[in-house]
C-alpha cells in the first residue's frame, strides 16, 4: 500500500509530462463544432474551396518539415470517453500522406495516402487529435480537409465495426465533383451518310418512275 502511494504521484507526473510534450507540438485549432449532416454543403463548387465546408469538413494545413518552428494542427472535441468517433481526412493535392493520432495513453497513429478514414472508441473525455504528415511534407505545406463524427447518443451500438461499416466511407469532399456526361462527338463517316441517304432516296425514286410509266401507259391506251 505504501509502495502504491509512493508510485502513484510519479506515474501521474510522467503522464502529465508526456501530455505536455505532446501538446507543445500542437497548433491548436478552434474547438471542433460538428456540422449536422442535413446542413452539409453539397455543392460541387465547394469541393476544393478551403473557405467552405464541403460535406461538413473543415480545412487546415500541415507545415513543411523544413519549417522547424512550425507546429502541427490539433483539434479538440467535446465528447465522452467510450463513444465511437469517425475521423476522415483528405489532402487537397492528391497523393500527400496524411496521419492522425489522439492524445490517449495507448494512441496509435493512422496514416494513408490522400484519403484517411478510421473509427475508434474515444480514449478519454474531450480528446485532442493531432494531424501531421508521415513523409510527404518535406518541401511544402500540405492543405487538407478534416471531419470528425461522434456517435449520436440515440445510436445503440452492438458492434463498433458494424457502426463504422454503416457509415458512408466514400463521403470525401472530392466525391462532390461531377464528371461530365460523355457525348460522342466523333464526326460521322461521309460514306455512311451517303449509304443512309441512298437507302431512303432510291426506293422513293423508283416509286416515282413506276407511277410515271403507268400514267403514260394509261394515256396511250
Amino acid at each position: 500500500m505504501q509502495l502504491t502511494s509512493l508510485l502513484l504521484p510519479s506515474v501521474v507526473l510522467v503522464l502529465s509530462v508526456i501530455h505536455s510534450c505532446w501538446s507543445a507540438d500542437c497548433r491548436q485549432l478552434p474547438d471542433y463544432q460538428p456540422i449536422a449532416p442535413e446542413e452539409y454543403d453539397r455543392r460541387p463548387s465547394s469541393a476544393g474551396d478551403i473557405s467552405k465546408n464541403p460535406l461538413g469538413y473543415y480545412a487546415s494545413f500541415i507545415p513543411s518539415i523544413e519549417d522547424t518552428a512550425a507546429l502541427y494542427p490539433c483539434v479538440s472535441i467535446t465528447a465522452p470517453a467510450g463513444y465511437m468517433i469517425e475521423i476522415m481526412m483528405e489532402s487537397i493535392v492528391s497523393g500527400d500522406r496524411l496521419c492522425a493520432i489522439d492524445d490517449g495513453d495507448d494512441s496509435v497513429k493512422v496514416c494513408s495516402n490522400g484519403l484517411v478514414r478510421f473509427c475508434q472508441p474515444i480514449p478519454l473525455n474531450n480528446p485532442t487529435y493531432r494531424f501531421f504528415c508521415d513523409d510527404s511534407c518535406e518541401t511544402s505545406d500540405v492543405s487538407f480537409f478534416y471531419r470528425l463524427y461522434v456517435q449520436n447518443t440515440t445510436e445503440l451500438i452492438q458492434d463498433a465495426q458494424d457502426w463504422c461499416q454503416d457509415r458512408d466511407a466514400s463521403e470525401f469532399p472530392s466525391s462532390l465533383f461531377v464528371l461530365p456526361t460523355y457525348v460522342n462527338n466523333i464526326p460521322e463517316d461521309p460514306d455512311d451518310r451517303f449509304q443512309s441517304y441512298s437507302a431512303v432516296v432510291m426506293p422513293s425514286c423508283l416509286f416515282v418512275v413506276m407511277v410515271s410509266l403507268l400514267n403514260l401507259w394509261f394515256a396511250l391506251v
